[in-house]
């Protein structure tokens, strides 16, 4: 996706406001960003449960680094993905917890107010774009499973059963990036409340008739 002359004049609006990715002139381009993603993506990143009759309301552009402190990357398709609103507003919101190492500290410099730019202009150690770009995308400076960088099958597996016309979810983690995911985006909620919803599987004793591997 390209933006045009227009989407570019409102991004440009938008850097000269403190709350960049609230700004007013960013519908149309917010629209433009969720049409095209929509086409790549049809579950959430985090919990991977799909969009499949949702309202386009209920569905976030997620901002992987927050914009609030990475407003570089606000527009950037290499931070943006699609997320359910319990994962985005309930549970990461600007939360930095998941981040380590070197991109720890930097984001710790950025809550600030600092820009990227002025980052690399400062740091001492003559810090290029490219080396900060190799901080910013490697996937070992991020706890929990990067929705682009990582391949979540690795980590994490999810097993969706419908049953009755309602979904049951499983996480089982395959790694540490998995168990920490399991557990920042509290993944077990669901499974314990799609639990509850199944009348016929209200007894967990009944679990093994339908060979469905124990959650716990």
């Amino acid at each position: 996706m390209e933006f045009d002359n227009s989407d570019i004049l409102a991004i440009d609006l938008a850097h000269t406001e403190l709350e960049i990715w609230y700004s007013k002139n960013l519908k149309n381009v917010k629209r433009k960003i969720k049409d095209y993603l929509l086409t790549t993506c049809n579950h959430c990143c985090y919990c991977l449960r799909p969009f499949i009759g949702e309202f386009r309301m209920v569905i976030d552009i997620e901002h992987i680094l927050p914009s609030s402190i990475f407003r570089e990357l606000a527009f950037d398709f290499s931070n943006l993905s699609l997320s359910c609103k319990r994962c985005n507003m309930k549970i990461k919101k600007d939360n930095i917890d998941f981040l380590d190492g070197n991109l720890l500290k930097i984001t710790e410099y950025l809550k600030s107010k600092e820009h990227l730019s002025r980052y690399i202009d400062k740091c001492e150690r003559g810090m290029t774009v490219n080396k900060l770009n190799r901080v910013i995308y490697s996937s070992n400076n991020y706890k929990f499973i990067h929705p682009l960088l990582d391949d979540y099958s690795q980590h994490l597996e999810y097993i969706s059963i419908q049953l009755n016309n309602k979904n049951f979810s499983i996480y089982n983690p395959k790694s540490k990036k998995g168990i920490y995911t399991k557990d920042f985006f509290e993944l077990s909620e669901f499974q314990v409340r799609d639990l509850n919803i199944i009348q016929f599987l209200s007894d967990p004793d009944n679990l093994s008739n339908y060979n469905i591997p124990s959650i716990l």
